[in-house]
């Protein structure tokens, strides 16, 4: 018999595997890599509930992509922006996302306040 061990990023592989065979692997306080199988079902879980409970990742995007999120957003603070042209670049720039669906209402919110 033969084993192979498959190491991924990948929420999707987590979730066609059930948890007995999903190892998590972190390093302890002493540097020293531990490894425990996660404390829920992983097979047929969601890939944002294993993004966030094994990947420790709160964000459905990538890293890049929210700091040009972050960029935009910030842009509101600058004298003569115009909140509706920056709602429109950010929905021009980045695809569709919970995050970017946030952004947008939020300089929209803010652009009606006094």
């Amino acid at each position: 018999m033969r084993e192979v061990l498959l190491t991924s990023h990948s929420p999707f592989v987590v979730s066609d595997c059930p948890k007995e065979n999903v190892l998590v692997f972190e390093k302890n306080e002493a540097g020293l890599v531990q490894w425990h199988n996660p404390d829920f079902q992983t097979f047929g879980a969601s890939a944002t509930l294993i993004t966030h409970e094994i990947f420790g990742r709160r964000e459905t995007i990538g890293d890049y992509a929210n700091e040009e999120l972050k960029k935009i957003e910030a842009k509101l603070e600058a004298p003569g922006q115009d909140a509706r042209s920056l709602a429109r670049e950010l929905d021009r720039t980045l695809g569709d996302s919970i995050e970017k669906t946030l952004a947008i209402t939020r300089i929209l919110k803010n652009s009606s306040k006094p």
